[in-house]
């Protein structure tokens, strides 16, 4: 599809989707509505991942594409290693850490 409609539609449409899945999946009342609403926030919240090298051949040209690459696919790993040190008590000294849906909430605006 991102070949066909650009990645930016692509991006827009799925985004859109996955924030109506997550503020769906905090208002659920039972666990059948919210493991049907985190299973489709999921998928449509996939589409960064699937694009991500397309995105970054548009970005970077050949002799710059290997840095990035290795930059993107270190972001995952990296971030919870690295942000504990950064912000460790805003979250994890309030009652609201351990709410799934305020978690939900937060995550859905």
């Amino acid at each position: 599809m991102s070949e066909l409609y650009g990645r930016q539609v692509l991006f827009f449409g799925t985004y859109a989707a996955l924030t109506a899945f997550n503020a769906g999946a905090a208002g659920s009342t039972n666990i059948q509505t919210l493991l049907v609403l985190r299973f489709f926030a999921g998928a449509f919240g996939s589409s960064p991942l699937t694009n991500a090298g397309g995105v970054i051949a548009d970005m970077f040209p050949a002799s710059q594409r290997g840095l990035a690459m290795s930059v993107f696919a270190a972001a995952p790993f990296l971030g919870p290693t690295l942000g504990e040190y950064k912000v460790p008590s805003v979250f994890i000294k309030t009652k609201a850490y351990n709410d799934t849906r305020a978690n939900h909430w937060r995550i859905s605006r």
